[in-house]
C-alpha cells in the first residue's frame, strides 16, 4: 500500500493532499508537489504553486515521468523572469517538462514515458490553471455555479465525442473509452497546454485531482465531500470515496482554501535609521568622556 497524506497551514491558508495506490494497482505512478515561497517578495510576485501529475497507465516508467514533471515545473516556474506573465511562466514550465521527459526517455532507451499534469498558481486575487491530459482542476464554493465548477477540459477521446454530440456528459462514467487520452507530456515534441485565469471568490476551495477520483465519482459525490468537512480532511475523504467505488486506479488530490492566500504577508522594508534611544545613549557617553577627559588634564 502506497499512501501519503498531509495537512499544512501557511499564511493562514490551509491545504491538504493525499495520494493512494487504490484497490487494484500494485504501483503508484502519481506525483504531487507544491511550493510556497518563504520570501514575501517572491510570494507576492509568483504566488504559491500546486501540482498533480498522473503517470500514464500502461507506459513504461510513468512514475518517473510524473515526478520529473512536478520537479521541472516548480523549478522552471520560479526561475522565469518577473517580467513574464504567470500564464507564460506556466506554459513554458510545462513545455520544458515535456522536453525533459522526452530526453530522459531517449537517454534510457525507454519509449512511451508519459504523464498528465494539472497545475494551479494562487497569486494575489487570482488563480491560474494549466493542464495537459485528464487530470482536473475544480473550484467549489457558495458563489460557484452549482456549488462547484470544473475549470479544466480533459484531453481525451470521450471529451471529443461529447463535443461532437456522440455521447452525453451525464453518461461519461459508463463509457468504455474514458481512459483514452489524446494529449500528455512525453509523447510528442510539441505539447498543447490549456490555461485558465479565475478570480478568487469568498470561501473558494481548489481541487486538483488525478483521474483515479473522477473516473469513478461524479461531481455531486465530490462536492458532498468538499462540503461536509474542513479543508484539512477533504483530501482523505476524496480518496476514501474513490476507494469505496472500487479504487481501480491511483488517486491523488490537493485541496486548497484559495481565499486565505489573498492575505499576503507584509513585505519588510529595510530601514537604515538609527533608533532615537541608541543615538541618545551614545551622545551621553560622548559627553561623559569629554567631561572626564577635561577633569583629568586640567
Amino acid at each position: 500500500m502506497c499512501k501519503r497524506s498531509h495537512q499544512l497551514f501557511f499564511h493562514d491558508c490551509p491545504y491538504s493532499f493525499q495520494t493512494d495506490v487504490g484497490k487494484t494497482r500494485k504501483k503508484n505512478e502519481d506525483a504531487l508537489g507544491c511550493y510556497i515561497p518563504q520570501d514575501p517578495q517572491v510570494f507576492h510576485e509568483y504566488g504559491a504553486i500546486f501540482i498533480v501529475a498522473d503517470g500514464v497507465g500502461g507506459s513504461l516508467h510513468g512514475d518517473i515521468a510524473s515526478r520529473l514533471a512536478v520537479k521541472t515545473i516548480i523549478h522552471k516556474y520560479y526561475k522565469a523572469p518577473v517580467s513574464s506573465s504567470i500564464r507564460d511562466r506556466l506554459i513554458t514550465s510545462i513545455q520544458t517538462a515535456n522536453e525533459l521527459i522526452l530526453t530522459e526517455s531517449t537517454m534510457n532507451h525507454e519509449s512511451n514515458m508519459a504523464t498528465t499534469v494539472v497545475v494551479a498558481v494562487v497569486c494575489k486575487k487570482m488563480i491560474y490553471f494549466a493542464n495537459v491530459g485528464d487530470s482536473r482542476a475544480y473550484i467549489s464554493g457558495p458563489h460557484r455555479v452549482g456549488g462547484m465548477e470544473q475549470i479544466t477540459t480533459d484531453h481525451t477521446l470521450i471529451e471529443e465525442q461529447i463535443k461532437k454530440g456522440l455521447i452525453l456528459r451525464k453518461h461519461i462514467l459508463e463509457a468504455d473509452c474514458q481512459n483514452i487520452i489524446t494529449n500528455c507530456l512525453g509523447f510528442e515534441k510539441s505539447v498543447h497546454v490549456d490555461s485558465f485565469e479565475v478570480p478568487i471568490l469568498d470561501q473558494d476551495k481548489i481541487l486538483l485531482t488525478s483521474d483515479g477520483l473522477t473516473h469513478v465519482a461524479n461531481d455531486n459525490q465530490i462536492l458532498d465531500v468538499l462540503n461536509q468537512a474542513s479543508c484539512e480532511f477533504n483530501s482523505k475523504g476524496l480518496v476514501d470515496l474513490a476507494n469505496s467505488l472500487g479504487g481501480p486506479d491511483n488517486i491523488s488530490v490537493y485541496v486548497i482554501e484559495a481565499n486565505s492566500l489573498q492575505k499576503l504577508p507584509p513585505i519588510k522594508k529595510q530601514s537604515y535609521k538609527t533608533p532615537f534611544v541608541t543615538v541618545s545613549f551614545f551622545l551621553f557617553i560622548a559627553i561623559f568622556l569629554c567631561c572626564l577627559f577635561s577633569l583629568l588634564f586640567i
